[in-house]
């Protein structure tokens, strides 16, 4: 087993105020965008739950995930860290020594990119390889080590809750942004939804795709 994904549904949405991998985009919500896109060439497929107290939150899966005996829904058992928890989740349980992490709120992932970050990664034995684009790295469409977890660890024990500051302990692999363009012509593989009117620019951006 080589490449194994990792979508992390979590996040507050206090600026959407809802589910972000749960919006709709035609007849499929976010999360089903990504598992459609990855599934066909991930060697395993894991999606990792926040943890919410009192809140059985794989309730909020759509059918067509949590019938999926393929996919493996983890929880995140590490209230108010982040991201970073659900990374952790998602290192510890894999099975494949390299995983690609996609956010849940990312409509256009691209699987070539993947494969680029994945070599990049193993080449220059990294710990970890990410994107750059408009001057800032994307540590979350991004292959890690499962190794990584340990550290992380140490990390969150310490106080850490930055992805970026943790990344850098990694030394990662950095995939300019020259190269990121030519593999996504389109520049949409990165996009991410915090807000409605993010959410607007999405479907917009989904409908120009669609034609």
């Amino acid at each position: 087993m080589e490449l194994g994904a990792i979508i992390l549904a979590g996040g507050k949405s206090s600026r959407m105020g809802e589910d972000k991998w749960l919006l709709r985009f035609g007849g499929q919500t976010v999360l089903e965008r990504i598992v459609d896109t990855v599934l066909p060439y991930a060697d395993s497929l894991s999606i990792v739950l926040e943890y919410v107290e009192g809140e059985d939150r794989s309730n909020k899966l759509p059918a067509s995930i949590a019938a999926n005996q393929s996919i493996c829904v983890i929880r995140d058992e590490m209230p108010e860290i982040g991201p970073l928890a659900g990374i952790y989740a998602g290192l510890r349980s894999s099975q494949t020594e390299y995983n690609l992490v996609i956010a849940g709120d990312m409509p256009f992932p691209s699987w070539p990119l993947a494969q680029r970050l994945l070599t990049e990664c193993r080449q220059r034995g990294a710990m970890c390889a990410l994107p750059e684009l408009d001057g800032r790295w994307h540590p979350m469409f991004a292959v890690y080590r499962s190794s990584a977890a340990d550290g992380l660890a140490q990390y969150i024990r310490q106080g850490g809750r930055k992805v970026t500051d943790w990344m850098r302990t990694l030394a990662p692999a950095v995939i300019g942004e020259h190269t990121v363009q030519q593999i996504d012509p389109a520049g949409i593989a990165l996009f991410n939804m915090n807000t409605p009117s993010d959410y607007d620019t999405a479907l917009r951006l989904f409908s120009s795709e669609k034609k």
